[in-house]
């Protein structure tokens, strides 16, 4: 029996597998013409007593509400199990040919979330079970990837090709389709896939001899490592797994990476432990470098905010002129290059790329001392805010600086105060010349 039922108690489906109904203009122009000619088919909504639930309809239920439809009717079915009523939509527009291929994986999901195998689901949408199996394997996919690879053209076929990869190397042929290395990419991803079932047979008999290690060997032993055989992973050669003819003795390692497997020969105990120290010096020099940028950052931040705020005194003008006078001929002259970076210590407005400006005169005749001084230190700190003044060489061990101790006296007499640890850090006596342990750095020449 078809009931009318006002609009406010019909809801849409929460399982409904199309989520865009598409332009519905025709649709509601119809309606307001005609009026719904075909009723709905609903359900009792489980989630509030006195509605129902949309099966059939939601283009229509849609569409009537442009047309301004207050009540449509409907044939209300109380028989229809959660499943039953999934299959039903999902057939329902898959007949028609406008259900997304997105949205048919998603209605294929949900009735196997409902634990229907595909002959259960074929029986219930009418579909065949090979078509129900094809977009079963497409269910792992994440729904978000998958409709972004179709919308690049993706087809069936496309996707359950990429669908038979294992997780990794899945994702990565989703988000590669499309490009001009798509195939190229895809074919490699084929074969490390076929290698990887290989895997486990070579990592057990490989391990029977030899270690494995989970990065290239050279990175580890370096001269003390050298290639001894490449295992095809595709194709297993037998012998490959077989330890080579060496002293019992000899060490080795193998790596895998991707289809392919390659086997390293250890050097002697000596040079291992060689590599082993020049590696923990390198990470000590790196950690010394690492503290001593903290401070060197700090230290030039406060002679930036002292030289910002600076204001020029009576009594600064000999150390001023002394300070400007040992940047500008130490350094030569200020680079057009050079200009942004002064008027942002002088708070100039000036824009031009090239010349003094307007702006740049009047900040000059308003306080030629504090203009010179700021031109000074620019001229000195050319390098701006991006690389800080140093007092460590390369090799992480401290370096005196004495240009950079030089400005520092000058700063002073202009009324700049030093901080206690810009001292230390200026003499090489700060802690963060000192590795985490307390000890210091050995001298490159304890090296040799």
């Amino acid at each position: 029996m078809i009931t009318m039922i006002p609009r406010s108690k019909l809801e849409p489906h929460p399982d409904n597998p199309r989520q865009n109904l598409g332009d519905l203009t025709e649709l509601a122009a119809s309606i307001k013409r005609s009026g719904l000619l075909q009723n709905l088919t609903v359900v009792p909504s489980p989630a509030f007593p006195d509605k129902y639930r949309i099966v059939i309809g939601h283009r229509r239920f849609a569409a009537s509400e442009i047309a301004g439809l207050d009540e449509l009717p409907c044939y209300i079915d109380t028989e229809m199990s959660a499943a039953d009523q999934v299959a039903t939509m999902l057939a329902e527009n898959m007949q028609r040919n406008d259900l997304t291929l997105t949205d048919q994986v998603g209605g294929v999901q949900t009735m196997m979330d409902l634990g229907i195998d595909a002959k259960g689901i074929a029986e219930r949408t009418g579909l065949s079970t090979t078509t129900v199996r094809k977009r079963m394997k497409l269910t792992g996919i994440n729904p978000g990837l998958l409709a972004e690879t179709v919308k690049k053209g993706a087809t069936l076929m496309d996707l359950a090709e990429i669908a038979n990869l294992d997780d990794d190397l899945r994702d990565q042929m989703l988000n590669e389709f499309g490009s001009t290395s798509f195939t190229w990419k895809m074919n490699q991803a084929r074969e490390t896939q076929k290698a990887r079932k290989n895997i486990p047979k070579v990592r057990e008999a490989l391990s029977q001899w030899a270690k494995e290690v989970d990065q290239q060997p050279w990175n580890i032993y370096r001269e003390a490592c050298s290639h001894e055989r490449s295992v095809e992973l595709l194709h297993i050669n037998e012998n490959e797994l077989k330890r080579p003819d060496a002293p019992q003795d000899t060490e080795f390692v193998f790596y895998i990476n991707g289809s392919r497997c390659t086997v390293y020969r250890i050097g002697d105990k000596a040079s291992a432990q060689m590599h082993e120290e020049q590696q923990r010096r390198e990470r000590a020099r790196n950690i010394i470098r690492t503290q001593e940028l903290d401070v060197a950052t700090t230290a030039k931040n406060l002679r930036d905010a002292f030289i910002k705020d600076y204001v020029g005194r009576e009594q600064d003008k000999t150390p001023a002129f002394k300070f400007a006078t040992y940047v500008l001929l130490h350094q030569g002259y200020m680079r057009p290059a050079e200009l942004p970076r002064w008027r942002d210590l002088c708070g100039s407005a000036g824009k031009d790329g090239k010349h003094l400006t307007d702006e740049d005169r009047a900040v000059i005749d308003a306080s030629p001392l504090k203009a010179m001084v700021q031109a000074a230190y620019q001229k000195w700190d050319s390098s701006g805010s991006e690389h800080p003044q140093r007092c460590t060489s390369w090799k992480g061990e401290y370096e005196r600086d004495d240009d950079l101790i030089a400005v520092y006296n000058y700063l002073a007499a202009l009324g700049y105060q030093i901080a206690d640890e810009e001292w230390a850090w200026l003499l090489g006596t700060h802690e963060c010349y000192t590795l985490p342990d307390g000890t210091t750095l050995p001298k490159e020449d304890d090296e040799e």
